[in-house]
Parts: structure tokens; C-alpha cells; sequence
């Protein structure tokens, strides 16, 4: 064997080595995570409102009842609940307020605490199913990492992922915060793919994305304005040298052509999650209060028109505008405690101040680095950097 072969040979041997090195440090985080999640989902309580989404998604499957818990979205609570279906549970007993917010909490109590099935077990395999959506994030946050900046960076965002506090806290619970989280990251990471290689897939898979976010948490609206500045940015970093004048127009035409597919492929995802049904209840059941007297309490007249007319025509599910609607009216009426002063209602600053609060140093410290990567690195791709500079408010909009 002559020296040239035998240093060949010495570096495609340390070059299998870091690789086998490199997946079993991945293996090795989404183990911990694991982990992580399962050993909280064995010894916690139920936060205040598991029962209610443990009992809402339960009863979607069986009865097709969105009418409980419509203040959320179904998708998390449909997916938390599927290990669920082969028990057979008893339903609580009406609630002798009609109200569905308290029909919803003392339901979801009983449904818990007071079924054949124990509370553990209930509480665990539906943890253990929501828990797969933070399982998803962690791996599309490596995936996105490793496609747009390389193996190094994409393994210390994993690294990060997995002993963040905040994604941990919420990591296992029934709650539609790691839901969110994890499609909101897939809707961006999929429109990323879709600019750099366009195809139908990549398309139809950005829209599919989408309608699961907006299915996830009301939050998610904002997912369709985040598109359109990614797009924006996008077509306005686009290098022109070379290419005729008229290629940005036509580039741009293109992308907005896509965004509609993409809104409108979401816009069938979310009604499909409601079985393409405009009633909140099955069998000409009615919810308590209507719409129109439940959005009565709106203090801002233009939403209240805009709701009622999307109801009038059923553009959106009833059960989804109840929801929407409660995002509003529910600040009004809920005291607030911060930064040690007690208010009657919700307060502008309470998000900022929780991001703050709650948000560890080191993250802090790196989201606040984003910016200045990105103007030290302007040569980079241009589609790398509009992806990156939306990044520290896709880790904001998680948290709200």
C-alpha cells in the first residue's frame, strides 16, 4: 500500500468515525429529551386546564361536539387524545351551568379525577401523545438547522432545544403551546424548502403546515402575515445582477401566487378539523350563549361586525369564531397580577414581560446576537438570512 493510499485510507476511516460520532450525539440528545418528557408526565399534576382539553378532544372523537372548549383549537386536543379512544369512559354529568367555558372546567374535573380509568393513566398516555409534537420541534429545529447553516450549528440548536426550560415546562403537558411551536417552525422550514427547490410537494406540504398551526392555537393567524415578509424579504434580497429587469416582478408574482395556494390549502386544513361542519354542535344543539350574544361583549364594534359576518356566510367554523372571538372579551374581564400591581384587566406589557422573565440569559443572549450574524454575514444566501432574521419572532410567538 503506498503513502498516499494508506492517508486516504487514515481519513476516510476518522471521517466515518465523526460521523458515527455525530449521530450518536444526536440519538444521545433526542434520548435525553425523551427522557425529559416522560419523567414530568409520570410524576406532575394536571395543570388547571388538562381535564378540559383531555375532556374537549376526547369528547370531539366520540360525539363530534366542538362546542366543548372552543376557546382552543382542536388539533392538539384531537391528537392528545387518541390513546384514549380505546377505554371506555363515562362523560361527567351536565354541568348545571350552561356556560361551556364552566361546562368545560368542571366536566373536565370529573372527567379526569372521576372515571373507571384512573387520573394517572389518562393523564399520562395523553401527555405522552401530546409530548410528540415537542419531539417533532426539537427534530425540525435540527433538520432546518443542519439544511440551512450545517452539522455544528444544527447540533447546538438541538443542544439548546433540549435543556431549554421554557420548552421543557410545557413539553409534556395537554396544552397547545408545543403545538404552535412545532408547526409554526414546520410552516416556516417548509416555505424555506419550497423558495429554494419550488415544487408541488413542497407547496402543498407549506400549506398542510400552515392549517395545522392555525388549528393548533388562535395565535397561529399570525403565520400567514410571517409568510409574506419572509416572501417579501426574500424578493427584495434577491440578487438582480445578471438577470433581466422584469425577473424580481416575475419572481415576486410567483410567490404571491404560491402564498394564496398556501392560504387556501390551510384555510381547507382547518375547516377539515372541524369535520367541514359550520355548527359547533352536532344534532342541531346549540351553544350557550349564541355567537351574536357572546360577541355582544365585545368592546371593539368592527370585530364584532367582522365575526358576525363570517358567521352569517359560514366562512369559518362557529366553534373557531367562539374561540377568536374570546381571545378578546377574555382580557376584559380577567384580573391581572404584574410586576407586583394587581389590574382589572389585561395589560399590553404582560407578553414583553413574561418573554423577559421567563426567557433564560444565554437565549437572551444569543437572540440578540441574530441580528448582528446576519449583517456580518450579508454574503451569505439570501435565503438563509431571511430565515434566520424571523427566527427570534417565531421563538417570541411560541411563548404568548
Amino acid at each position: 500500500m503506498t503513502e498516499s493510499t494508506q492517508v486516504i485510507s487514515a481519513a476516510s476511516s476518522s471521517k466515518t468515525r465523526g460521523a458515527l460520532q455525530y449521530r450518536m450525539a444526536i440519538a444521545a440528545l433526542l434520548l435525553v429529551l425523551i427522557i425529559e418528557l416522560v419523567v414530568p408526565a409520570r410524576r406532575q399534576s394536571a395543570a388547571y386546564d388538562e381535564g378540559c382539553h383531555a375532556f374537549a378532544g376526547y369528547t370531539y372523537w366520540t360525539k363530534g361536539d366542538f362546542g366543548v372548549n372552543p376557546e382552543h383549537p382542536p388539533a392538539v386536543k384531537l391528537l392528545a387524545t387518541v390513546p384514549l379512544l380505546g377505554k371506555q369512559l363515562r362523560y361527567p354529568p351536565p354541568s348545571p351551568v350552561p356556560f361551556f367555558k364552566a361546562v368545560c372546567f368542571s366536566g373536565g374535573r370529573d372527567f379526569i379525577y372521576s372515571n373507571v380509568v384512573d387520573a394517572d393513566t389518562i393523564l399520562f398516555r395523553s401527555r405522552m401523545a401530546a409530548a410528540t409534537l415537542t419531539l417533532l420541534a426539537a427534530v425540525l429545529t435540527f433538520a432546518l438547522g443542519y439544511e440551512a447553516l450545517g452539522p455544528f450549528p444544527a447540533l447546538l440548536g438541538l443542544l439548546l432545544f433540549v435543556f431549554e426550560p421554557n420548552l421543557l415546562a410545557h413539553g409534556s403537558l395537554i396544552t397547545t403551546d408545543m403545538g404552535i411551536t412545532a408547526f409554526l417552525l414546520a410552516t416556516v422550514y417548509a416555505l424555506y424548502r419550497y423558495v429554494k427547490k419550488p415544487s408541488g410537494v413542497r407547496l402543498a406540504l407549506t400549506g398542510l403546515a400552515a392549517g395545522l398551526a392555525l388549528a393548533a392555537k388562535f395565535s397561529a393567524v399570525l403565520v400567514l402575515p410571517i409568510l409574506v415578509l419572509l416572501a417579501l424579504v426574500e424578493v427584495f434580497s434577491r440578487d438582480p445582477q445578471g438577470q433581466p429587469r422584469n425577473d424580481r416582478l416575475r419572481y415576486a408574482i410567483r410567490l404571491a401566487g404560491a402564498l394564496v395556494v398556501i392560504g387556501a390549502i390551510s384555510f381547507a386544513v382547518l375547516w377539515c378539523f372541524y369535520g367541514f361542519r359550520y355548527a359547533a354542535r352536532p344534532a342541531g344543539e346549540t351553544m350557550s350563549p349564541s355567537l351574536q350574544e357572546y360577541t355582544a361583549q365585545l368592546d371593539q364594534p368592527q370585530v364584532e361586525k367582522v365575526m358576525l359576518f363570517l358567521a352569517h356566510h359560514h366562512l369559518l367554523p362557529e366553534a373557531y369564531l367562539f374561540g377568536f372571538a374570546d381571545v378578546f372579551i377574555t382580557p376584559r374581564y380577567m384580573t391581572s397580577y404584574v410586576f407586583g400591581n394587581i389590574y382589572r384587566h389585561g395589560q399590553w406589557f404582560y407578553y414583553p414581560g413574561a418573554l423577559i422573565i421567563k426567557t433564560t440569559l444565554g437565549l437572551l443572549f444569543l437572540l440578540l446576537l441574530v441580528f448582528p450574524f446576519l449583517l456580518a454575514t450579508r454574503r451569505g444566501p439570501h435565503v438563509e438570512n431571511s430565515v434566520l432574521s424571523w427566527f427570534p419572532l417565531l421563538c417570541i410567538l411560541q411563548r404568548q
